[in-house]
């Protein structure tokens, strides 16, 4: 036993107490929860240059809520996150990045408000974590550290603070303490990061969980033991291993035969869904409720229709509407979800998968990125997916045209730091180019999705076979 570790996550779990108790009593009540969610978050919009254009009141009944403010995406709300106070007239303490939006990335405001919103999800988590497998406190962790990007911000944030200096910034002080005392540390820097990670967790004798977000980055490491130390023997590394945390469903769901074969001996927890926005489920009692004392949340099904989180149907998928401390109203997450069941009154969920967003790894590549990227060649192009990279397939050309092309699709992707890091992390491989053989190839393409038109982004298959041609 790590004492020093045994200490601070018992720590961590009497700390996290409050949460999980106030999680747990809530459950039967959440028109009540729901309600105090949005007044906390109107009250802290009221008095903003958005608040002030749409009347907002912190005491506005649900009804009177969604017809006076409008659904939103990241791009409607840009020019009020340029001014101040736009949004929210709390003190922005840290502008952190994501993937996601038209212009490649996003910046999204974090206030006290927010993190605390944050915290109580993920306090809620951990006491459950710990409660379920009170191993796990007697060692250390390994959380998913992403190389450090160079992540330039856009020159309206010219002098804020950008980015988290560590992982430990998104619960405060206390977790910045507790990062130290539990959490197995590894230089992020891009340079030799696999090596360094390989080299320092072989030797973490006391391991006891390891969190990551895809389950592509677990297979990575499998690999990388065995090329870096000439095996992989996680039950003589980490005697003690206990949970592996990850992403199981949409996207990841394939990989869980996978884990099964890397950690065969390891029970696999699911992670809920967050983002960089928002918390929306959390893994609790063995369910995935809604975080449903974070935020306030609504859904919309797939034909429009719109209900709160009290008015849900089991079986059924939407999309979550997310409205928050940090200044986003009703605002579209592209997250969607099924509803597996009740906790109380609180539904859990299952993802399914992003809308308007191509991400498998974490890339988080919008769809209308993609078609301005794709719609900048000049040229009838497209993006696929095959064999761990995105491929650029071109209509029939020079070598030397295609090349030009090529380097242009490449240097916009890259631009986004949510695919930068997905390379550093070798989760996926660099964009390879595929010139077709002839332009008629494409009519294949057309007949696949039904309609004249291309879309930027190919439907999965091994398209490099399907049209002919060759790769450059």
């Amino acid at each position: 036993m790590n004492l020093w570790a045994a200490l601070g996550n018992r720590l961590w779990q009497l700390v996290s107490w409050p949460e999980y108790r106030r999680f747990g009593a809530g459950l039967g009540d959440l028109h009540g929860e729901q309600l105090s969610c949005l007044a906390r978050v109107l009250g802290r919009a009221e008095s903003s240059v958005y608040g002030l254009r749409h009347g907002l009141k912190r005491g506005w009944s649900y009804s009177k809520f969604a017809d006076e403010v409008p659904i939103i995406t990241y791009d409607e709300i840009l020019p009020y996150l340029k001014l101040t106070h736009g949004l929210i007239t709390e003190t922005v303490r840290v502008w952190e990045p994501t993937g996601g939006s038209t212009g490649g990335c996003k910046w999204i405001p974090w206030t006290g408000g927010l993190q605390q919103e944050f915290r109580s999800a993920v306090s809620a988590w951990i006491f459950d974590l710990y409660r379920q497998f009170p191993e796990v406190r007697n060692g250390r962790s390994y959380w998913q550290l992403t190389p450090t990007a160079d992540v330039q911000p856009p020159d309206w944030l010219s002098g804020a603070t950008t980015g988290f200096e560590s992982d430990g910034d998104y619960l405060g002080a206390a977790g910045r303490l507790l990062e130290r005392a539990v959490l197995v540390s590894v230089d992020k820097s891009p340079q030799r990061f696999w090596e360094r990670t390989v080299e320092r967790l072989v030797t973490t004798t006391d391991l006891r969980l390891i969190s990551c977000w895809s389950p592509t980055f677990l297979k990575l490491l499998k690999s990388k033991c065995e090329e870096l130390v000439g095996c992989w023997t996680p039950e003589q590394w980490w005697p003690s291993l206990g949970v592996v945390s990850c992403w199981t469903d949409g996207p990841s769901l394939p990989y869980r035969s996978v884990l099964a074969e890397i950690f065969p001996t390891v029970t696999v927890q699911g992670k809920g869904l967050l983002s960089t926005e928002a918390v929306t489920t959390i893994p609790f009692r063995g369910h995935y409720p809604l975080a449903y004392r974070s935020h306030f949340f609504e859904f919309q099904d797939d034909y429009g229709g719109l209900v709160p989180a009290w008015g849900v149907e089991n079986g059924k998928t939407y999309e979550v509407i997310q409205s928050t401390s940090g200044g986003l109203l009703r605002y579209r997450s592209g997250d969607r979800v099924r509803v597996t069941g009740f906790l109380g009154t609180v539904p859990c969920f299952e993802f399914s998968n992003r809308s308007g967003v191509v991400d498998r790894f974490g890339e988080k590549l919008s769809l209308d990125f993609l078609q301005k990227v794709i719609g900048s060649c000049g040229v009838e192009a497209a993006l696929g997916y095959e064999d761990g990279s995105y491929v650029l397939f071109l209509s029939p050309m020079s070598e030397s045209r295609a090349r030009e092309l090529w380097d242009q699709v490449n240097e916009a992707l890259e631009s986004v730091y949510t695919y930068r890091d997905c390379l550093a992390l070798e989760q996926l491989g660099r964009l390879r180019c595929f010139v077709l053989r002839s332009e008629d190839c494409w009519e294949f393409a057309r007949e696949d999705y039904g309609r004249r038109k291309l879309n930027a982004v190919l439907p999965v298959g091994k398209w490099s076979q399907i049209f002919g041609g060759s790769f450059l």
